[in-house]
């Protein structure tokens, strides 16, 4: 029967569907921002509502909705979601979909200069996979950047605060930090009355490569990071506050 569905499958392309779709059965979107946990949250997300009722949306890094990293998709399967996870921004979710008014927002941050560092770890340990370094012993040093050339790149600037913009910080129902992440989900538990289920550590989490960073790497990683900062310091105030 595999192959009878594959031949009449009822999944249309982007271009197909009428936008933007009611999805009057979602509870909680969640924002992930690229190395804060987010993958953990996502695969934790499936094992407290089941796998059928979350679905991954993106948009980041091309201009079409992927949903559950597929280009082509069913409406059936986007409406039958509770849970909508994914790298998306909110004005894309508003074009994309007419949510219920009272939907809870969440995401989770990290600390600006340990989420760059963690994403220059993790490219570098990617390259090193791609490249061997016994039969191309120049091309690593000239593919690979060091980390104060990294800093110039777009993925290494204000991402955060990038993946968060529209929003005020008020909406969102609660905001996890990367550090804090098992007693955050507790946190959570609780409020959202989550059952009792077996949750991950955050994985995804690039290799410890210790970087002796300079007094000028490190001023400029604050320079060129300057909203993701503010936002880190905001989003720490309103956890005081709110405790």
């Amino acid at each position: 029967m595999n192959w009878l569905n594959s031949l009449f499958s009822n999944k249309k392309t982007e271009e197909e569907h009428r936008w933007p779709m009611a999805l009057p059965n979602v509870r909680i979107v969640s924002i992930h921002i690229e190395k804060t946990a987010g993958t953990t949250f996502y695969e934790d997300l499936k094992k407290i509502y089941g796998v059928q009722k979350v679905v991954r949306v993106d948009t980041h890094q091309h201009d079409r909705l992927a949903v559950n990293r597929d280009f082509s998709f069913s409406a059936r399967r986007l409406q039958d979601a509770e849970i909508l996870h994914g790298h998306i921004k909110k004005d894309q979710l508003q074009r994309y979909f007419e949510l219920p008014q009272d939907v809870s927002w969440i995401t989770w941050i990290r600390e600006p200069g340990e989420r760059v560092l963690s994403s220059y770890n993790y490219l570098s340990a990617i390259l090193k996979e791609m490249v061997d370094p016994q039969k191309n012993p120049d091309l690593l040093k000239k593919l690979k950047r060091n980390f104060g050339e990294y800093l110039y790149r777009p993925e290494a600037r204000d991402q955060m605060a990038e993946s968060l913009e529209g929003f005020r910080l008020n909406e969102f129902s609660f905001i996890g930090l990367t550090h804090r992440y098992s007693e955050d989900m507790q946190l959570l538990a609780n409020k959202f009355q989550w059952p009792e289920v077996p949750l991950l550590s955050p994985k995804n989490v690039s290799p410890k490569e210790k970087i002796d960073l300079s007094p000028e790497e490190k001023s400029l990683l604050r320079q060129v990071n300057p909203r993701d900062y503010r936002l880190y310091e905001e989003v720490l105030k309103l956890r005081e506050i709110n405790k």
